[in-house]
């Protein structure tokens, strides 16, 4: 996922990658196909967003990293990450109504 305006698609493909970009407004108005594929791009981003909220409260690379541990930085972003999911749910879920 990358923002308008960012060239990278060449980039991606390179590499099997994927890469959603929201469509650009090339005439007054966007289609109907164009605006629901806007809207789901921008509710991914917004919980993508919460998640890399969440990796970065959690503080343990807030400092330098020294150079004879950057062979480790992605093995320690990765735990991070993990860690980051332990907090909780990023969609509320509604509880169910259960009857006995």
């Amino acid at each position: 996922m990358a923002d308008k305006g960012f060239d990278i698609q060449e980039d991606c493909s390179e590499r099997g990658i994927s890469l959603v970009i929201p469509p650009f407004l090339r005439k007054i108005q966007f289609t109907h196909l164009e605006l629901d594929s806007t809207r789901e791009i921008e509710t991914t981003r917004v919980h993508i967003e919460q998640d890399v909220r969440r990796v970065k409260e959690l503080n343990i690379i807030s400092e330098t990293v020294p150079v004879t541990n950057c062979p480790q930085l992605n093995r320690i972003y990765q735990v991070c990450c993990y860690l980051a999911n332990f907090t909780g749910p990023l969609i509320a879920i509604p509880p169910t109504n259960r009857t006995k």
